[in-house]
């Protein structure tokens, strides 16, 4: 299904209608230049033009209204290393060889069958800014890129061991002094400097709203604490021993609804200030430099957060749509359709070969499909019940860990991490393998070392219910077995 989006009501059309007897839109005779801005743990619904409860995001519904947004889009990997090598390769985790940010592959030690030599080689002038890249080694940016910022969270957001793991905080430093507003500066600059003659190729890699979670004192004013709706609860108890491990061993048990309102608040302000703030600057200054008709802008989140969702904040090495649902909103003016809400499945292996397909290339054979006809108005996807995957590593909370867990944050604690980021360290080491296969309505996740689990999405972005190994639901369970062992055979 697509939409046309409007400033105050949708229009619900089917796909081959919205697009039926649309000409191709007017195309610019020199390349593209690309932008893509890539926030870090933002949820796909945590958008105003979704009709989320609380979040404001005025620029990012700008840019949906004046270019097609998807609303079932969802990352390759639940955190950020694997699930950015899928974005810039085209490869799921399991094909690139990252499946979690810890382990051999950590990096791309070169750009070869990547974005970034794919436009190097396009001779487009190549910028990079923000947060720590979590993609390549940096000789492979020093080597190639024409300007680059690279910047780790600021110090005052630095955790101690008595940190807890919801902690946010309002900040009393000026707005200037943040990293997302001087790398979105930098990027700014990059791009303005740029000759007209020549296009650009640039990333924009904002913190926000990573723990801890951060915004200036106004903004979190904006989002009153009795106003903020809280996910309505599921006990992870019913779903995964390891999930429900997981929130046990992280203390959210004890975590009041007063305290999971105030880091909502302070993750919705960092949401507004922290990257919808920032895209709105992107925007005004191509529109400045008159040069938005020839660029095409990609936002979209490196992953998710559970963020109230089973009485939990922050990620985990879990495939929940909590984790994997983010935003994907393509802006292109001069080259792209406008005011579209698509709910095609897509993911975050699509992105390469859309990009090389839109600025003039073809794409060789991806996991991904190129949805650049579709953005253009000149199809769709060629398959509505594709099956897509998400595939991670991870290790098991060890059989014993409670009889001994680690010093929580409100013991005398000798280490300096605090307890949470050592379990979360311990999780991430892939020592087992798990993966998801989804289809619109279904998904069922396996890991190497639990049970499966099955749920009926019915459209909706939350796991309610568990009906693996249920005979009513065995036939939809062996089809996605079949199609998770074609895909990746644990064999291998």
């Amino acid at each position: 299904m697509m939409r046309l989006l409007l400033p105050h009501f949708l229009i619900t059309i089917s796909l081959c209608l919205s697009l039926s007897g649309k000409q191709t839109l007017p195309r610019s005779t020199s390349p593209p230049n690309v932008i893509i801005i890539i926030a870090d743990q933002m949820r796909g619904d945590a958008l105003g033009i979704l009709d989320h409860p609380n979040i404001n995001t005025p620029n990012l519904d700008r840019m949906a209204k004046e270019g097609v947004l998807f609303s079932d889009y969802f990352v390759n990997n639940p955190v950020c290393v694997p699930s950015r090598m899928s974005m810039f390769s085209g490869l799921y985790p399991h094909e690139h060889g990252a499946l979690s940010n810890k382990g051999p592959t950590r990096r791309f030690s070169s750009a070869d069958n990547t974005l970034l030599n794919y436009f190097d080689k396009k001779n487009y002038r190549l910028g990079w800014f923000g947060k720590d890249n979590h993609t390549y080694d940096r000789s492979v940016l020093d080597s190639l890129l024409d300007a680059n910022t690279s910047l780790r969270r600021e110090a005052f957001r630095a955790y101690s061991a008595h940190t807890p793991p919801h902690w946010a905080s309002s900040s009393p430093w000026p707005k200037e002094e943040l990293f997302a507003y001087k790398t979105t500066s930098d990027a700014i600059n990059f791009i303005s400097s740029q000759n007209a003659d020549s296009s650009f190729f640039v990333v924009l890699s904002l913190f926000d709203p990573h723990p801890p979670y951060f915004a200036p004192a106004d903004y979190v004013a904006r989002y009153p604490i009795n106003d903020i709706q809280v996910p309505a609860y599921i006990n992870p108890e019913t779903l995964s021993v390891r999930l429900n491990q997981h929130k046990e061993a992280m203390l959210f048990d004890l975590l009041s609804e007063s305290d999971l309102k105030t880091t909502l608040a302070h993750y919705f302000a960092a949401i507004e200030w922290g990257v919808d703030f920032q895209v709105g600057r992107i925007l005004d200054a191509l529109e400045t430099l008159d040069i938005k008709e020839n660029t095409i802008v990609l936002f979209t989140s490196e992953h998710g957060d559970f963020m109230g969702e089973y009485g939990m904040v922050r990620k985990g090495m879990f495939l929940y749509d909590a984790l994997l649902h983010v935003p994907f909103i393509w802006y292109g003016p001069g080259h792209l359709q406008q005011g579209i809400l698509s709910e095609a499945l897509v993911q975050s292996v699509d992105i390469v070969p859309t990009l090389i397909e839109l600025t003039g290339g073809t794409p060789p054979s991806y996991a991904g499909r190129s949805l650049a006809g579709l953005l253009r108005g000149q199809g769709q996807l060629p398959d509505q019940e594709r099956i897509i995957f998400a595939s991670a590593g991870y290790q098991d909370i060890p059989a014993d860990y409670f009889e001994s867990p680690e010093a929580p944050y409100f013991s005398s604690n000798s280490e300096e991490r605090p307890f949470h980021s050592r379990i979360l360290d311990m999780q991430t080491t892939p020592v087992s393998r798990t993966i998801m296969a989804r289809t619109n309505e279904w998904k069922l996740i396996v890991s190497e070392t639990r049970a499966a689990e099955l749920y009926q999405m019915r459209g909706g972005k939350s796991e309610e219910v568990n009906l693996a190994n249920d005979p009513a639901y065995a036939e939809i369970q062996n089809q996605l077995t079949a199609a998770i062992q074609e895909e990746w055979p644990w064999g291998n």
